[in-house]
C-alpha cells in the first residue's frame, strides 16, 4: 500500500501541474488581450479629454464671435484685412539701393 499512496500523490501533482498549466495556457491571451484594450482605453480617454477642451475653447471662440466686435476686429486684422477706406503702411527691412 505505500507504493501506491506515493503512486497516488505523484498522480495527484502532476494533475494540479497539469491543471494550473492548462489554466494558464487558456486564460493568458485573454489577460494580455484585457491588458491591450486597457492601455488603448486610457489613450482614447486621454483623446477625448484634449477633445473635450478643444470644444470648449471653439464654444468660447464662437460666444466671442457673437458678442465681442472687438474679438472679431482682433481676429480679421490678424488674418490681413482692412477696413474700407483705410489707408495700408506696409514696412520692410530691405535696403534699397538704386544702381545708376
Amino acid at each position: 500500500m505505500d507504493g501506491f499512496a506515493k503512486f497516488y500523490k505523484w498522480a495527484i501533482g502532476v494533475l494540479v501541474i497539469l491543471t494550473i498549466t492548462g489554466l494558464a495556457v487558456l486564460f493568458l491571451p485573454k489577460i494580455r488581450n484585457i491588458r491591450e484594450l486597457q492601455r488603448r482605453k486610457s489613450a482614447l480617454e486621454t483623446e477625448n479629454k484634449n477633445i473635450e477642451q478643444q470644444t470648449k475653447q471653439l464654444r468660447l471662440k464662437r460666444e466671442k464671435f457673437k458678442t465681442d466686435p472687438e474679438f472679431i476686429e482682433r481676429v480679421a486684422r490678424r488674418s490681413g484685412r482692412v477696413k474700407p477706406n483705410e489707408v495700408i503702411f506696409k514696412f520692410t527691412d530691405e535696403d534699397k539701393t538704386e544702381v545708376d
